[in-house]
Formats: structure tokens, C-alpha cells, sequence
């Protein structure tokens, strides 16, 4: 019986969702729509104050109607931009995470595959974000030109530089030379882990399963604290592994616990 409980609570879950996926799919465009109306006649700076709360807004309802709950601990403030966010990837929620509760001004790097997905892939392009066509070298060389370009017009980056998302929750190898923009730019990286949502849609699954999601934002690093950029990444990638095994209950001195739950949304 209980388990007959689990998969309706799935399937008419799964049913919400999509409804109201879909549903908000249709205000999102009306957003985007919105945004660029504004910015012709007044400008970006007044189509960002229009979009960002429905962006933050847009992000964290993504999780309510997946019957999910999302655990937010930080220690850390985020620092004055420019800066760049790099976190590990579990699924496509990560970007509405993103958005929700750490910054919803942020710029995504995106694979060319999230172009594709219906209204992100809209959003990202709407916040002047970058997509990189890995299999093109001189589209990736001209995006990371773009992207330099972006922060040192003071907007904030968020990166993923394990360039796929982790099927089982397990940190997977940072790309070379994905942290070189921190080092050519100076701008402080913010590590951020999260955890569970993989679990929300599972790989190979059509359904998505609700869940409880931790993120966790860590101190800020300068990229001028290391020479090189393979250094930077090493250490980058450690803190964000310390922070995952903080929030599956380590103990990482001077991190906030997973038992002292405080949640903020920045922006």
C-alpha cells in the first residue's frame, strides 16, 4: 500500500508539474517578451529591475512544483561584482536553483544544448548569456571572448566546469582551462555545491520525483592567490568537494552546518 502511495504521489506529481511547467512556460515568453520591449525604449538597466524578481521568483517555484524542498547554508556573503560562481552540475534544475536562491542576475556559460530548452534556454540568451559550442574551437574561443567581455562590464558569471552533469551526485573532473577566464579577469570565484538535485530527475527517467535539494555557498577565492590557472582549479574544485561532504553531514570547520538551516536569496 505504501508503495501504491509512493508512485500516485509520482504520477499525479509528475502531472502537476508538467501543467505547470507548461503553464509558466507561456508567462516566462510573456517575460522575455516583456524585458525586451522595456529595454528598447528605457534601456537594460530597466528591463533587469522588471525581470529579477520574476527570474527569482520563476527559479524557486520550479522546485514547489516538483513537491521538492531546498535547504539553503551559507557562511559566506556574496562580494561586490564582478564576480563568477562556479558550481558543480547535477541537472538542468541547477540553473533555476541558481537563480532562485543565490543571484538572479547571473550570467550563464551554457552548453549549446541548453539554447534549445524551452524558455532557460530563452532566459539565458535574454540575460546576455554565453553559449559555447564545445565541438567548435572557434566558436568557444570567440564565446570566452565574449564572456571575459561581460565581466568586465561588471556583470556576474556562473560556470560549470565540469562540463556535464554528475548522474550520481559524485564531483566529476574539472575541465582544463575552464577557471582561465578567473584568471585573466581577476574576479573572485564564489564556490557553491549542491546536492540532490539528480535525484529530482534521474537519468534515463521520464518522471521527475520530488526531493529535498542543499546548496551551500563557501567563501570567496582570488585567482590571484595562484599562479596558474591548473592550481586555481585544483583548489577551487577541493572546496566545493569539502562543502559536498559537509552538507552529507562532515565536518568542515568553519562552515555552517546542515543542522543550522539559514536560506537567503540574494539580490
Amino acid at each position: 500500500m505504501e508503495k501504491l502511495l509512493k508512485i500516485l504521489k509520482i504520477i499525479f506529481g509528475n502531472l502537476f508539474f508538467i501543467s505547470a511547467f507548461m503553464g509558466y512556460v507561456l508567462y516566462g515568453y510573456f517575460v522575455i517578451i516583456r524585458m525586451r520591449m522595456i529595454r528598447k525604449k528605457y534601456g537594460f538597466e530597466e528591463s533587469m529591475k522588471y525581470a529579477l524578481p520574476r527570474i527569482r521568483n520563476f527559479g524557486q517555484r520550479a522546485f514547489r512544483w516538483t513537491f521538492s524542498k531546498v535547504k539553503v547554508l551559507r557562511k559566506a556573503d556574496l562580494p561586490k561584482s564582478p564576480y563568477i560562481i562556479v558550481s558543480n552540475h547535477q541537472s538542468l534544475l541547477d540553473i533555476p536553483l541558481i537563480l532562485g536562491y543565490v543571484d538572479p542576475s547571473i550570467l550563464f556559460v551554457a552548453k549549446e544544448e541548453v539554447r534549445g530548452i524551452p524558455m532557460i534556454g530563452a532566459f539565458v540568451k535574454e540575460m546576455g548569456g554565453v553559449f559555447i559550442d564545445r565541438k567548435n574551437t572557434v566558436n568557444a574561443a570567440k564565446a570566452l571572448k565574449s564572456v571575459v567581455e561581460r565581466i568586465e562590464e561588471g556583470r556576474n558569471v556562473v560556470i560549470f566546469p565540469e562540463g556535464t552533469r554528475s548522474y550520481n551526485g559524485e564531483l566529476g573532473n574539472f575541465k582544463k582551462g575552464s577557471l582561465k577566464i578567473a584568471m585573466r579577469t581577476g574576479a573572485k570565484i564564489v564556490p557553491v555545491a549542491l546536492d540532490g538535485t539528480f535525484k529530482i530527475t534521474p537519468k534515463g527517467s521520464i518522471f521527475v520525483r520530488p526531493g529535498e535539494v542543499k546548496l551551500m555557498v563557501g567563501d570567496p577565492m582570488d585567482p590571484k592567490d595562484f599562479k596558474t590557472e591548473e592550481e586555481l582549479r585544483n583548489a577551487v574544485r577541493e572546496r566545493i568537494q569539502s562543502l559536498l561532504f559537509s552538507m552529507r553531514g562532515g565536518d568542515e570547520d568553519g562552515e555552517t552546518q546542515v543542522g543550522e538551516d539559514k536560506s537567503f536569496a540574494h539580490g
